[in-house]
C-alpha cells in the first residue's frame, strides 16, 4: 500500500485527497520552496510592469528532494515535474492555467495554446503522471475539448490516463430524522442558502424572487455569505448591488444573516433547513449541494457545469439557464448577465410558488437526496475506486 504525498492542505484537497483512503499521507509544502517563491515574485512584479496578467504559477510545481520509492503523490488542480509517481484530481482542466481558464479559447477559431501552457501538457504525457481524475463528466468533457481545440500533439496519451470520480459525501442525517423534520407540514418553510461570494452563486436571485412573494407566503431564509464579495467574474456586480442588498438584509424580518460560520454550524443550519439553495451563476462543482442532500435537505440549482449530475427534478428542482457547449452559463455580455440574472430569479419566483403552494412531497425529495448520495458519493465506494488507482501508479 503505497503512502500519498500531498503538496498542499486546503479545502480542495480535504474535500478529495487527504485521509480518503487507509493510506498515509504526509504533507509536503511547495511553498516554502525558495525556487516556486521567487518565480511567483518575479511573475507578479512583471505583471505589475506590463499589465498582463501573471503566470499561475500555482499551476505547476517541481519535487526535486527524494520520495520513498512506494510513495504515489496526489495533487489537486496542479501538474507535477518528478520522477515520483503521481496523480491529480482537476475541476476544470489541467493545466490550470491562465491560458485554459481563460473561456476566449471557446470562441477563437484561430486559438492556440501558450508556450508554458504546452510544457505543461508535456508533464501529463511523462510515463511518471498515471492518473488524471475529473470530478465530473463535464470536466471531462472540457478537457478533451479543449486539446481538441488548442491541438495539443499526442493528446490520446494524456485521455487514456483520464478518469471521472465524483467526490465522497458522508452521509449526515437518517431517514427516520428526515420523516420526523416532515412528518407535519410545515407552516413555514426554512430555506437555506451558503456561498462566500454571494453574488456569483445566485444569492442576490434568491432575495429579489422572495422579496416579490414576502406578503404571499410565510417562510423564514438563512443566508450565510459575504455582501462585499462583488465584481467576480461571473455577475460582476457592483458596490452599488451590494447597497441594494445590504438594504433587504437589514429591512426583511423573514431573514437571517450571516458572514461566516463554521462548518459545522453551516452543517447544523442545512440540517434544520426544509430547502438549501445555489442558484449560481458560475460554479465548477457545487460541493454545498453534496452537503444539503446529505443533510436531508432538498436543493433548487441551476444547471450549469457538474450541477445536473449531482442534482435534478427527483431529489431537488433544476433551473435551467442559457449556457454554452461546455455546460457553462452565458454571461461574457452585458446582454448575457441580464438574461441569466432575469431567468435565474424568475424560475426562483415560480419554483418558490409552487413550493409555497405545497406542490411538491417534500419529505420524498429529501429522502431521495440522502438516497443519491448513499449511491454516488459513498466514502467507502470512494475509497476502493482510490486504491485502484493508486495501486495502478506504484505498480507502474
Amino acid at each position: 500500500m503505497p503512502s500519498i504525498i500531498i503538496l498542499r492542505s486546503s479545502y480542495p484537497e480535504k474535500r478529495a485527497v487527504i485521509n480518503k483512503t487507509n493510506n498515509e499521507y504526509y504533507f509536503r509544502n511547495i511553498r516554502y520552496n525558495p525556487v516556486y517563491a521567487l518565480k511567483v515574485i518575479i511573475s507578479k512584479i512583471n505583471s505589475v510592469v506590463t499589465k498582463k496578467r501573471s503566470i499561475n504559477w500555482d499551476a505547476h510545481a517541481v519535487v526535486s528532494y527524494p520520495l520513498n520509492r512506494s510513495s504515489v503523490i496526489h495533487t489537486f488542480n496542479t501538474i507535477v515535474k518528478t520522477k515520483t509517481k503521481w496523480c491529480s484530481t482537476y475541476e476544470t482542466m489541467i493545466p490550470r492555467t491562465n491560458e485554459t481558464s481563460r473561456r476566449a479559447w471557446k470562441y477563437d477559431d484561430n486559438y492556440t495554446a501558450d508556450k508554458y501552457t504546452l510544457r505543461l501538457f508535456e508533464l501529463l504525457k511523462q510515463s511518471s503522471c498515471f492518473s488524471i481524475i475529473a470530478l465530473s463528466e463535464c470536466n471531462y468533457k472540457m478537457q478533451l475539448d479543449y486539446m481538441n481545440k488548442a491541438k495539443i500533439p499526442d493528446a490520446d496519451i494524456i485521455k487514456n490516463k483520464m478518469t471521472v470520480l465524483h467526490p465522497p459525501q458522508e452521509l449526515l442525517t437518517t431517514a427516520d430524522e428526515i420523516n420526523k423534520k416532515y412528518e407535519i407540514a410545515p407552516i413555514c418553510l426554512n430555506l437555506f442558502f451558503v456561498g462566500h461570494e454571494l453574488y456569483r452563486k445566485g444569492g442576490e436571485q434568491i432575495l429579489y424572487a422572495l422579496e416579490r412573494l414576502k406578503d404571499k407566503y410565510e417562510f423564514k431564509l438563512t443566508i450565510i455569505g459575504s455582501i462585499e464579495s462583488y465584481g467576480d467574474y461571473a455577475s460582476r456586480s457592483t458596490k452599488e448591488d451590494s447597497i441594494k442588498i445590504s438594504g433587504i438584509i437589514n429591512s426583511a424580518n423573514y431573514l437571517t444573516y450571516y458572514d461566516k460560520l463554521s462548518n459545522e454550524q453551516v452543517l447544523e443550519v442545512a440540517k434544520n433547513s426544509h430547502i438549501g439553495l445555489l442558484p449560481t451563476l458560475a460554479d465548477t462543482y457545487g460541493f454545498s449541494v453534496l452537503e444539503m442532500q446529505a443533510c436531508g435537505c432538498p436543493v433548487i440549482s441551476t444547471d450549469v457545469r457538474a450541477l445536473k449530475e449531482i442534482n435534478n427534478d427527483e431529489c431537488g428542482w433544476i433551473i435551467t439557464v442559457p449556457k454554452d457547449f461546455s455546460g457553462e452559463a452565458l454571461f461574457e455580455t452585458i446582454e448575457q448577465r441580464a438574461l441569466l440574472k432575469k431567468t435565474i430569479e424568475d424560475k426562483l419566483y415560480d419554483t418558490f410558488t409552487d413550493i409555497f403552494n405545497g406542490k411538491y412531497n417534500l419529505a420524498d425529495k429529501a429522502l431521495k437526496s440522502m438516497e443519491r448520495i448513499e449511491k454516488h458519493h459513498n466514502p467507502r465506494h470512494y475509497a476502493d475506486q482510490l486504491n485502484k488507482i493508486y495501486a495502478s501508479g506504484s505498480r507502474k
